[in-house]
């Protein structure tokens, strides 16, 4: 009696444990490291539609306080778009990403990265006083009663008229130097993970989750774990049973079982992420792609393991059915 729960109780083990392994492994070989979430941002364009985040964030909120930029004209887009390239944010935030995993691999206390915006914040001002320069000397000069309702502080981007004695290499000092000197715009344009947002107690992302490298670290154990506490109850299987051949057998449908339980549910998964529906914001839907190739990922790790279950399941049922085949039929007729 002792010994079949213990045979139910191993078998049943052996399922989730074989379950398990593959959820587990599967989720690590895409996420254990940071390189599949980079790949899957640049094939997505994602830093390419987060042009538009950056120029509505960095730049529009940066510069609230100065009214006199049009950020909404061509050429201040244009520079703000030479000045933040797709390219840096790759850099940046490949970097952001990559600070966070050795963190959480336990090489640094916290999250380590510098963003260093110094040239962006030099390349978008240089660039708009560029703007400014074009604009100024394109206006005809002032009129006598132009000058009357003129105003002393100058607006480069507003004024229909040049007043004499106002060079355009001033107006572009000026405009480069404000938008340098800016309190608004970049005023640290080193962003460090100090810089990250903080909550109401001013804790730190790793303050409030300083368990996740240890959790990190345990995830990494589990697919091995699994694995060899798979062997061990499948050994426990294959003792426990009446005889060998009833062992193996239990073995191979739990494994076929196992396998096409996975093969269902990556299909079901695939076939979700086929339903979503595609945001309209170019960013949005980058990051909607960003994610169904993650889960593409996955589903293609995790096939290996279900492909392998289905395998061996299959090959251990063929190779007792061809032996019990070979036993029949050398038994000699009387």
């Amino acid at each position: 009696m002792v010994k079949k729960f213990l045979l139910v109780a191993s078998s049943s083990l052996l399922k989730i444990t074989l379950f398990s392994l593959a959820l587990t492994g599967a989720g690590w070989m895409v996420f254990g490291t940071s390189d599949k979430i980079k790949q899957a941002a640049e094939e997505n364009s994602l830093y390419d539609s987060a042009v538009e985040i950056v120029l509505e964030n960095a730049k529009e909120e940066a510069l609230s306080g100065n009214e006199q930029l049009p950020l909404d004209n061509p050429e201040i887009q244009a520079a703000a778009e030479n000045a933040f390239p797709p390219e840096l944010l790759s850099q940046n935030s490949g970097s952001i990403i990559d600070g966070f995993y050795t963190w959480l691999a336990g090489e640094t206390p916290t999250p380590q990265f510098s963003v260093d915006l110094t040239d962006a914040k030099q390349r978008f001002a240089d660039g708009v006083g560029d703007y400014a320069v074009k604009r100024y000397e394109a206006l005809p000069p002032c009129t006598f009663a132009q000058l009357q309702t003129l105003s002393p502080d100058v607006d480069p981007f507003s004024v229909d008229c040049r007043p004499p004695g106002l060079l355009g290499s001033t107006i572009r000092e000026r405009v480069v130097t404000e938008i340098l000197n800016s309190e608004e715009f970049l005023k640290d344009a080193v962003f460090t993970a100090e810089d990250l947002p903080k909550d109401e107690q001013g804790r730190t992302i790793a303050q409030n989750f300083e368990a996740a490298p240890d959790v990190f670290s345990a995830l990494r154990l589990l697919p091995w774990i699994l694995g060899i506490s798979s062997l061990l109850l499948a050994t426990a299987v294959l003792f426990l049973s009446e005889d060998k051949r009833k062992g193996l057998r239990r073995i191979a449908t739990t494994l076929l079982g196992t396998g096409a339980f996975l093969a269902v549910g990556s299909l079901l998964i695939t076939y979700l992420f086929n339903q979503m529906n595609q945001p309209k914001d170019a960013f949005q839907s980058s990051a909607a792609g960003v994610a169904k190739s993650l889960a593409g990922e996955y589903n293609a790790a995790l096939m290996q393991f279900y492909i392998v279950y289905i395998a061996v399941g299959a090959g251990i049922l063929l190779t007792l059915w061809y032996q019990n085949r070979n036993t029949h039929t050398s038994v000699p007729k009387v």
